[in-house]
């Protein structure tokens, strides 16, 4: 069970379609998953959770965009490894478009947890405010861009990623150059290649 909530939201009526008008509120997202036992060997547990999410225009200075999220286990009668909690990391060069649901550089299933997490994606688009004061490169229309990433839960007690890209790079192609800092000061770093657009 799922519940989405945008505070003051406006929307439009056209023929038969539904506009909606720009908001400066955030969305919120709550939910609660029940897994039913139906025999001895089935999946029995409760997970709740929340998520806050928004696109913030800046104007000149570009677009900031974040989304905050946490879940908890409130009961544990059975549980599989299938129903923990994964988060969706990365091992291999090539970028995932979804920027802010996963993590760059975030080993599979390490940090998988049974218990509860909290997670934030957060990504600044420039849209050329920097790179378009440099009068040959403002003409290949590239764009910069930062993202950083945190974890935490009962499994880390810290992860986060920071990260560098440019995109439109070809008018489709994006690189990211990502550094991942972890407990005890270890820290991983690489470069990712994906597709800028969304399609």
């Amino acid at each position: 069970i799922s519940l989405n909530i945008r505070f003051k939201q406006r929307y439009y009526n056209i023929t038969g379609f539904r506009y909606y008008a720009e908001n400066r509120f955030p969305r919120l997202s709550v939910f609660y998953r029940k897994a039913i036992p139906l025999n001895g060997q089935s999946a029995d547990f409760d997970l709740v959770g929340g998520q806050i999410r928004d696109n913030v225009d800046l104007g000149l200075f570009g677009e900031f965009k974040y989304n905050l999220r946490a879940g908890y286990y409130v009961r544990l009668g059975k549980i599989y490894y299938m129903d923990y909690k994964h988060f969706s990391g990365n091992q291999t060069i090539i970028s995932n478009n979804d920027h802010l649901n996963t993590y760059k550089l975030l080993p599979y299933y390490n940090v998988s947890t049974k218990n509860w997490y909290a997670e934030l994606h957060t990504e600044h688009h420039f849209n050329g405010f920097i790179l378009n004061k440099i009068p040959l490169v403002k003409k290949l229309f590239i764009q910069e861009l930062v993202g950083f990433h945190a974890l935490v839960n009962d499994k880390t007690d810290h992860y986060f990623e920071l990260d560098f890209g440019l995109k439109n790079i070809f008018k489709f192609v994006r690189v990211d150059y990502v550094i991942s800092f972890k407990e005890n000061n270890k820290f991983g770093n690489g470069f990712l290649i994906g597709i800028s657009q969304d399609f």
